[in-house]
């Protein structure tokens, strides 16, 4: 919601604009754990998908790209003394080596997964508004100067879209995607994902 806000205020500056958001994370699903049922199926968090879907649009609108920072630091992805072991899970005497290793392994694909479902969040909002994630690292300075550089030059593209982009699908605004390519070996291009059918 803050950085909505922000984004808002915005709106009304002229040129392209631009926020760096710091943040440890945020997950846009709920997947099952590592050591979890198999049948089990990611959930999708609806607050924050909502939230997410009006933070894109509302800079999609307001000409403002967002870079995200990962700003845990480096993680190594291994258990160390500041996990909280499930210490009669873990009892050689009870549970047996087997069983211990089995734990253990469960337990570090849990933290994997996360790590990583908390990066998915800050990842879409940089791809969806046309910004960089800047993940895992414990160089600041290096993200900020790759934001720094990519202020050097844009293409601001227009078009008027049909009529038919703001009829509702299934009582809801749909999101119509948007993908620009370019020509020549070498050559690469980000650019925001697309809108949703809502008139302004």
């Amino acid at each position: 919601v803050a950085v909505q806000h922000v984004v808002d205020a915005l709106r009304d500056l002229p040129g392209r604009k631009s926020v760096v958001l710091f943040s440890d994370g945020f997950s846009l699903f709920e997947p099952a754990s590592a050591s979890g049922p198999s049948s089990s199926i990611p959930d999708l968090a609806d607050d924050v998908m909502d939230a997410f879907k009006s933070l894109t649009d509302k800079a999609n609108r307001s000409g403002t790209v967002i870079y995200t920072m990962q700003a845990t630091g480096l993680q190594s992805g291994t258990l160390d003394a500041t996990y909280n072991l499930p210490v009669a899970a873990l009892s050689l005497a009870k549970a047996g080596a087997g069983t211990v290793t089995q734990t253990l392994s469960g337990l570090t694909a849990d933290m994997d997964t996360a790590f990583n479902k908390s990066q998915q969040g800050l990842a879409s909002v940089a791809l969806t508004t046309g910004g960089i994630a800047y993940e895992n690292g414990n160089d600041m300075n290096y993200g900020l100067a790759q934001v720094l550089e990519d202020q050097k030059g844009y293409y601001l593209l227009g078009f008027h879209p049909d009529s038919d982009v703001f009829e509702l699908s299934h009582g809801r605004s749909r999101f119509n995607h948007v993908k620009v390519k370019v020509h020549g070996a070498g050559l690469h291009v980000r650019s925001r994902t697309g809108f949703f059918g809502d008139t302004d």
